[in-house]
């Protein structure tokens, strides 16, 4: 066991109302570690951490060209991997329904980036797979500008999927703007990419729109800031402190 001096810093969350869960590092070797409460002098504010698996996707098609290859799977392929998740006792959920996460058995989150056309078939697979015992659930992160352009979902097929209750319509910006670009993003209007694209799902669905997936991964202080007074949820693709 290792002992830090009083007055050290260490990086930690909630884990329960009596202790405080840490990452210390061994000899080098990452480590957990507890502190209890009363250890702790002005309490921070808790963090609950939820272990929730999120798969991610973007295009469903055959033939990709090669540059493309990592961001398509096959309809067939699709189908087995929901196949599996429902033989498996997977509960796919989405982001409204992590408040509840303590009722729900083995839930999993399921996303779509970039609103193409071709996410109509995992829509269509879903909504055959569904029965009274497996009611899958995905989310599809909706590129504001690109509603109704070829190759993207209409604005049509965006309500009827929503109203279906399979798919949640969440944000994935208006322009898909790399928000790190040194060039360009002292030129991005961070309320038109944020604020109004929520503004445009929310006149479509009549749902609230409460998530946010950030463009190529991207995010800066700025970009948190913004986002922070209007949603509850951020998806990345890396670990981040979102």
């Amino acid at each position: 066991m290792k002992s830090y001096k009083k007055g050290q810093l260490l990086k930690f969350a909630g884990y329960n109302d009596d202790w405080f869960k840490a990452i210390v590092y061994i000899k080098g070797k990452k480590k957990t570690g507890y502190i209890n409460a009363k250890d702790v002098g002005e309490s921070p504010k808790k963090v609950t951490v939820y272990n929730i698996p999120i798969l991610m996707y973007h295009q469903i098609g055959e033939n990709p060209q090669p540059d493309e290859i990592g961001r398509f799977v096959s309809a067939k392929n699709f189908e087995e991997q929901m196949k599996y998740l429902k033989t498996a006792g997977y509960t796919p959920i989405n982001f409204d329904e992590i408040r509840n996460i303590n009722k729900i058995k083995k839930p999993i989150i399921i996303t779509f980036d970039d609103g193409y056309k071709n996410n109509i078939y995992a829509y269509n697979i879903l909504k055959n797979l569904r029965d009274a015992t497996f009611k899958p659930k995905a989310t599809f992160f909706i590129t504001g500008s690109d509603i109704d352009r070829p190759d993207y979902l209409s604005l049509k097929q965006i309500k009827e999927m929503s109203d279906s209750g399979i798919i949640s319509i969440q944000s994935h910006t208006m322009t898909h703007p790399f928000f790190n670009d040194s060039e360009t993003m002292g030129n991005i209007d961070l309320v038109k990419e944020i604020k109004d694209s929520q503004t445009l799902l929310e006149g479509i669905t009549g749902k609230s729109v409460t998530a946010i997936a950030y463009p190529y991964g991207s995010y800066n202080s700025k970009v948190l800031n913004e986002v922070k007074k209007y949603y509850t949820y951020a998806v990345n693709n890396k670990k981040c402190d979102c």
